[in-house]
């Protein structure tokens, strides 16, 4: 898992602030922690949202669960979904990127099937994110690639 990623989807979704998701009431459709997770989410305590994974249960406002769910419940099934797609799909995706993280920016916050839905429809699936979440994200992920290299720009 690149860290710089997850670290990419904590500023875009919170920025940094590990929270429930600003004028949205607590319960389904909110999105809760760093990551702001919002599907699959058990709300039977509003109090305290946690997500099932694995035969655990995660406090979803916990810094390191929520952390955790985010990597191992949503952005490497995105990761491994999306290289998946690519074997078939790899003209249709390199017009849009040619990095994989652009496709699991998108599927993290739209789902594998939307983006592969985008991709059979010859579209990008930036267009079926939140705010072109793809391509933001993508963008926080190469500053902080940067960053992390000791470079002051990305390449």
């Amino acid at each position: 898992m690149p860290p710089c990623a997850l670290a990419a989807i904590v500023q875009r979704e919170s920025v940094g602030q590990n929270v429930l998701q600003t004028g949205v009431p607590p319960g389904p459709g909110c999105g809760v922690g760093l990551t702001q997770i919002t599907y699959g989410v058990d709300w039977s305590n509003p109090k305290l949202p946690t997500f099932s994974m694995a035969g655990a249960s995660y406090d979803l406002l916990d810094p390191g669960s929520n952390l955790l769910v985010a990597a191992g419940g949503f952005l490497a099934p995105a990761i491994a979904a999306m290289f998946n797609l690519r074997i078939d799909n790899a003209e249709t995706m390199n017009r849009f990127s040619t990095e994989i993280a652009y496709f699991a920016f998108a599927a993290y916050n739209a789902g594998a099937g939307a983006v592969a839905q985008a991709i059979a429809n010859g579209q990008d699936p930036n267009g079926v994110t939140t705010d072109n979440y793809a391509s933001d994200t993508l963008s926080i992920y190469h500053t902080l690639c940067a960053q992390s290299h000791g470079d002051d720009e990305p390449e």
